[in-house]
């Protein structure tokens, strides 16, 4: 009898084992990098930049070699950046695509001499760089609002022989593996490509959508026909039973810099109205860049609570302009069903006299979760909206601290109503969404301020009300008394002069 409970111990260990084995080769990785903002000139006169940088000084190349706060990217920097993602990429198994969610290009390349020439030259560079350090992997990029020059600048009238198409598809010839995605790539920046049997990564053109757009064309209601056509991709995967990845670069929420809305109203409400029903059955995941800080979102925009959330990811980026640490992402998902699993950050210390590479906790690590499912996002923003409990915030110093991927410049955040700010950010669409989420009155302590000031602002002014009553009956009274005092001839008050009818003002003491 106990050889028998031993043999069928052996069995269910020997079912675990493999059972394990299937769940791991179920998952893979991916290298997702973003807002890369190469700048060929750093150190040189025509450099880029923000904050009073030192980023055009020859002096750059030795004293930051890879970069500064204020600057965009070096090529030291990305050449840096892509030897330590290959080293990483080895030592874990591989991967088994590229993503690039927009920015490749520099600001203000308008300023060169030759824009458009100089924004093709400079993607197609990039892809290039990457290609030289990771040749065995596909890339899927998407095209940013400084991929375009003038930035954000795209003429959607322009139907035939556009400018700006023309120079973003010459510039991404070398990453299509077909012509149907370079053709779709002309029509209006956006392709589609298979990944696997089971998963299909799309491309969008977000740029046309965003509220900076130029010129202004919100009067056209499908830019470039790219909603049509990502109904149609998407009904595409249903009917073929895989799931799908939608990468873009500008995020269709709120962002966490001044809480601007990223898109206009109306391209938001008709996206999330596209994607509705292929959610989540076929969409797995939705990717963006832009805010070059390391943040998510939740957003349901039915506005039930009955309805499923919609997650977004947003990656921080490479350049340091901004004061965000140099990073890159390793995401671990699963090649069926393309659900999210964990994804780990590593970030370049640029204040550090020597490179110094640091690996992050990883997503699941840092906020306690099994995953990144719809399930476990919804579970970290109702943990991050608890005040009073200590996961709360432990969880709070996580995510700011991850937000500027662990750099000096995030503010401090440590109060509530300064957490209700980034709760309404997370969950908000557009800038009212945010407005009415952060000042609904008498829900929460944080509106305490503005009760306190919205009294004070009532009391002021009832006493000035109480104060101009008793100077007008003060008034009524002294022309009561000159009524009084006076002899009315013909209904009329007569006046006389006293003896000059020039009134002069007695004169005003000198001004010491």
């Amino acid at each position: 009898m106990f050889g028998g409970c031993l043999n069928l111990l052996l069995l269910l260990v020997l079912i675990s084992a493999v059972q394990g084995q299937e769940q791991k080769a179920k998952s893979s990785r991916f290298l997702w990098i973003s807002d890369v903002h190469f700048d060929p000139f750093y150190s040189q006169p025509q450099a880029v930049t923000h904050a009073h940088s030192l980023c055009a000084a020859e002096s750059s190349n030795d004293t930051f070699p890879y970069g500064q706060v204020g600057c965009d990217s070096p090529l030291k920097l990305i050449t840096e950046t892509l030897r330590h993602a290959k080293q990483t990429i080895e030592e874990n198994g591989g991967i088994d695509f590229i993503v690039v969610t927009g920015d490749i290009c520099r600001h203000g390349n308008d300023l060169l001499e030759n824009p458009v020439e100089s924004t093709r030259q400079i993607l197609r560079r990039v892809f290039k760089v990457i290609q030289s350090y990771l040749p065995d992997s596909h890339i899927l990029a998407t095209v940013g609002n400084n991929d375009f020059t003038p930035d954000y600048y795209i003429d959607l009238e322009q139907t035939e022989n556009n400018t700006m198409l023309n120079m973003v598809t010459e510039a991404f010839h070398d990453i299509f593996i077909s012509t149907d995605e370079e053709t779709s790539f002309l029509s209006g920046a956006y392709f589609a490509r298979n990944i696997s049997e089971a998963l299909t990564l799309i491309s969008i053109n977000t740029v046309i959508y965003s509220s900076e757009h130029s010129p202004k064309q919100t009067y056209i209601e499908d830019p470039l026909g790219q909603f049509a056509w990502l109904a149609e991709q998407l009904q595409i995967a249903m009917d073929a039973g895989r799931r799908v990845i939608i990468a873009g670069h500008i995020p269709p929420s709120v962002g966490s810099y001044r809480r601007a809305q990223q898109w206009h109203e109306s391209y938001t409400n008709r996206y999330y109205e596209v994607i509705k029903d292929f959610f989540p059955d076929v969409i797995a995941a939705q990717l963006f860049g832009h805010l070059h800080t390391d943040e998510f979102r939740l957003v349901n925009p039915t506005s039930s609570g009955d309805a499923l959330s919609y997650p977004l990811f947003m990656s921080s980026s490479i350049t340091p302009i901004y004061g965000s640490n140099p990073s890159y992402r390793l995401v671990e998902y699963d090649t069926t069903s393309g659900m999210f699993l964990d994804y780990d950050t590593f970030y370049f210390r640029l204040n550090s006299s020597e490179v110094s590479w640091i690996q992050a906790p990883s997503f699941r690590e840092a906020y306690n979760v099994s995953d990144m499912s719809n399930e476990s996002m919804e579970l970290i923003v109702q943990k991050l909206s608890d005040d009073s409990s200590n996961e709360s915030k432990s969880l709070w110093v996580a995510f700011l601290s991850r937000q500027n991927v662990y750099s000096k410049q995030g503010g401090n955040c440590d109060d509530s109503y300064c957490h209700r700010e980034w709760i309404c950010t997370i969950t908000s669409i557009t800038e009212k969404d945010y407005e009415s989420c952060v000042y609904t009155p008498f829900d929460t302590p944080a509106t305490l301020p503005l009760l306190i000031f919205g009294l004070l602002t009532f009391l002021a002014c009832l006493l000035t009300i109480i104060w101009r009553i008793r100077i007008c009956i003060k008034r009524r009274g002294y022309l009561s008394h000159l009524q009084e005092t006076s002899d009315p001839v013909d209904g009329d008050l007569q006046v006389e002069p006293t003896g000059s009818e020039t009134i002069h003002n007695e004169a005003l003491p000198p001004i010491s």
